[in-house]
């Protein structure tokens, strides 16, 4: 199968889609789709399995559990990316490699190995490394540049990231990576980011793992930088205690690599930093927002550096979602920030990137409304004390009245003059009057929030 083949075999496997959302989701065209599913279905004929349906516009699986993790043992689902991330990281791990060993290991042809490692050389010699050929034996590597040890880095990062989404259940890269003990430095450094405070998201993770590796294979590797670490005596010695079964080099890089973590605002891989602080640059331009509370932008500038590192290393795991009108104006507003700087991004990641832009356009924009006037008809709510506390906690700046609806049918214009934003289980159909459905404190906040949301996506 090719890769788009297999890229939607890798969706199907996370759900069922309709074919609108594969295409949105892969970024294909949706008349192309069903020549995808018949390739695909072609292969599951072959291998004796359930085929693809198209269920009420949803193309459907009925694969159980151990039928995909089968399907994901195939070698001929490798992307020829997975080829190049294989070849690269075995030469860069083991120094050393035979391209016809290879060639068997991976049932491609002889032109095709030459022609994937020909990439890898290109990659190394690009950033200035060394290998020889040594006739009839193999290839062997001299000398590994920094920005090529870096690349070998974020492979390796990349099969720690697919592997825990379950992206690829056949890895070749790990059978190179079982001797490293991971499992126990993870579960080590589960109790010392508990000691000390620091939220261990699957990026962190994956970049330590991938680190540890780098370490045990490179002396070169030294994360110590000029400034005083003693303030993180703490640190240090939960890292020396729970990692007692590891080397002081892997305790000494690993402390050096968590505090430089601290020190930063937004610790992430340098070259997904860049893409991201470029992006951010653009959404604030096209959304017109000059400054960003600083808790939000780092919120912000994470997500685009998880979404960044995610589409440049094809790591696809999506969630589905709908969304509404002004959702979709903000949707608009990234795809056209990115066009702007040649990027693009996973749909999945999109949306979660308008989800944080959502919450960051109300959070910035609750002073938009100050009073509200929350009108009830058959349901008494004006003693409801505790309702009122609640939004008081919420925010102090907003100024709520609860009165019985027929007051306001006696005269709508003089209320509504005097009202930002009115609420009520009625509906009256006026500019500034909101239906809610219920008086449940977490519905009235969702429902004063979409206003402040839409309001601001109106100016735009």
């Amino acid at each position: 199968m090719n890769t788009t083949s297999i890229n939607v075999l890798t969706l199907l496997s996370q759900g069922n889609f309709s074919l609108e959302e594969i295409s949105k989701y892969l970024d294909i065209e949706k008349n192309s789709i069903s020549k995808v599913i018949l390739s695909i279905n072609n292969f599951l004929q072959h291998e004796n399995l359930p085929l693809l349906e198209i269920v009420e516009d949803e193309i459907c699986s009925n694969l159980n559990a151990t039928e995909w993790q089968y399907i994901f043992t195939k070698k001929n689902l490798f992307t020829p990316d997975d080829i190049l991330d294989y070849l690269y990281v075995k030469f860069i791990h083991n120094g050393f490699i035979i391209l016809e060993e290879e060639k068997l290991i991976l049932n491609i042809s002889r032109s095709s190995i030459f022609r994937y490692f020909t990439q890898v050389k290109n990659i190394l010699d690009k950033y200035g490394s060394n290998y020889s050929y040594i006739p009839g034996k193999g290839m062997r590597l001299q000398n590994i540049s920094d920005q090529n040890l870096h690349i070998f880095f974020k492979k390796l990062a990349k099969t720690f990231l697919k592997n825990y989404y379950f992206l690829n259940q056949i890895n070749l890269v790990n059978n190179l990576l079982e001797k490293y003990n991971s499992n126990l430095l993870i579960s080590k450094l589960e109790k010392v980011f508990k000691n000390n405070n620091i939220s261990p998201t699957n990026f962190l993770i994956s970049f330590i793992w991938a680190l540890n590796i780098c370490i045990i294979l490179f002396e070169k590797i030294n994360l110590k930088h000029s400034k005083d670490y003693s303030e993180f005596f703490k640190l240090k010695k939960s890292i020396n205690f729970h990692l007692n079964k590891f080397s002081f080099r892997q305790q000494e890089q690993i402390f050096y690599f968590l505090v430089n973590l601290k020190n930063t605002s937004t610790p992430f891989e340098p070259d997904s930093l860049l893409k991201a602080e470029q992006i951010l640059i653009k959404l604030k331009e096209n959304l017109q927002i000059k400054e960003l509370d600083s808790s939000l932008k780092t919120i912000l500038l994470k997500k685009l550096c998880y979404s960044v590192f995610k589409f440049d290393n094809q790591i696809l795991k999506v969630k589905k979602a709908n969304l509404t009108i002004h959702e979709e104006k903000i949707l608009e507003i990234i795809n056209k920030s990115l066009a702007s700087l040649n990027f693009n991004l996973f749909f999945s990641d999109k949306i979660s990137l308008m989800n944080i832009i959502k919450k960051i356009i109300i959070e910035q924009n609750k002073n938009s409304i100050e009073n509200i006037l929350i009108l009830y008809n058959e349901v008494v709510i004006s003693d409801d004390f505790s309702l009122s506390d609640k939004f008081k906690y919420y925010n102090h700046s907003f100024k709520f009245t609860i009165e019985p609806s027929f007051f306001y049918k006696l005269l709508p214009t003089e209320y509504e003059k005097n009202y930002d934003l009115i609420l009520c289980d009625e509906p009256f159909f006026k500019k500034n009057t909101q239906i809610i459905n219920n008086f449940e404190y977490n519905h009235i906040l969702q429902t004063i929030n979409n206003h402040i949301f839409e309001k601001f996506i109106n100016k735009i």
